[in-house]
């Protein structure tokens, strides 16, 4: 078997990779000229084609024709400065419908597309399934962006491809340089205020994401969507056990939901104003104020999909970051693992 992985240089797209290649299958990897591929040190045999999903051109010379699964993990999810938000259409939009385009031209078996649980309508219901209504009023440029992906997938299955949808919520783990790791360096160097975002969700483990990915490359009908759930958290318990797992003091409450705003604002203007990268930016604030909690049962039932403890992604993440210089050393964890609050 065969696989093609857009976005295997990154977070979840290397854990891909090492299951894939760690279950026998050949795995070619799309990397853009000079990305790090650091993330790829524990993927032995692997190969690799330079290219671009932004570049129809690069992209089609990098795909081979009629592999057996294309794993598209690329996409713009970290931490991006405010101005910068718009360069996500760019790369989750039309990086996707290029994808589409090349995986239809080339005939390949199946693609497996990587979401988010944020293309649900997260108001429509206060525990998300598959079932739930997509999020066509979101104008979030994260969350529109990849609806927009959504759209260009279901358009490329409405014209014969076979394609399903990965749905994860928040995913914690090694290899992770730009989302949650955020939230680590921020407890490290210290937090401005001893507060948490009002907000709550489920969060999974990379490598369990990673492996309910490579099932999906050959189990499950066209067309089917996954939501990768695991345990539900608040964000203040979230951002408590990653301070206990650093050693270091954690956030104390978390206000309503309009104060929590107002703070965000304030500390993105005040350090926008004096040259210091904020904490918060408006896409942050938002996402960060929803509590947003999903069912995975089906990714439970179909794909084998196992959630993993809290704690265990949090020493997997904190691990990496200091073992590769992007934390630097702390004193011994000083709490216990026990006594997450489950969000809502």
């Amino acid at each position: 078997m065969h696989a093609f992985v857009t976005g295997g240089t990154g977070f979840l797209g290397a854990h891909v990779v090492e299951v894939l290649a760690g279950r026998g299958w050949r795995v070619t990897v799309l990397h853009r000229r000079g990305a790090d591929l650091g993330n790829l040190a524990n993927a032995p045999g692997i190969a690799l084609a330079e290219g671009d999903i932004t570049d129809p051109a690069s992209l089609r010379r990098a795909m081979p024709a009629g592999v057996d699964a294309v794993v598209h993990a690329a996409g713009s999810a970290g931490h991006l400065p405010h101005r910068q938000e718009p360069l996500r259409y760019r790369i989750n939009h039309e990086g996707t419908r290029n994808v589409v385009a090349e995986c239809r031209a080339k005939r390949i078996g199946r693609l497996v597309h990587i979401s988010t649980i944020a293309t649900y309508d997260w108001r429509a219901s206060r525990l998300l399934s598959e079932d739930a209504p997509a999020n066509d009023w979101c104008r979030d440029p994260y969350v529109h962006s990849k609806r927009l992906a959504d759209r260009e997938v279901e358009a490329g299955i409405r014209a014969g491809l076979d394609a399903v949808f990965i749905h994860p919520c928040g995913i914690i783990g090694r290899y992770d340089r730009d989302t949650w790791s955020k939230a680590f360096r921020e407890i490290q160097r210290g937090l401005v205020l001893p507060l948490a975002p009002p907000g709550g969700l489920n969060v999974c483990h990379a490598r369990g994401v990673a492996e309910a990915v490579a099932a999906a490359c050959v189990r499950g009908p066209s067309g089917r969507h996954y939501i990768i759930g695991g345990h539900a958290v608040t964000f203040l318990a979230l951002f408590q056990e990653i301070a206990r797992a650093l050693g270091r003091p954690g956030p104390r409450w978390a206000p309503p939901g309009p104060l929590f705003k107002l703070f965000g604002w304030g500390e993105f203007l005040g350090s926008s104003l004096v040259g210091r990268e904020p904490t918060f930016t408006p896409h942050t604030i938002a996402l960060l104020s929803l509590t947003m909690l999903a069912d995975g049962s089906r990714a439970e039932r179909e794909l084998g999909y196992v959630p993993a403890g809290v704690p265990a992604m949090i020493a997997d993440c904190r691990d990496w970051m200091l073992a590769t210089g992007r934390l630097p050393a702390v004193p011994a964890p000083g709490g216990t693992a026990a006594g997450l609050e489950p969000a809502g």
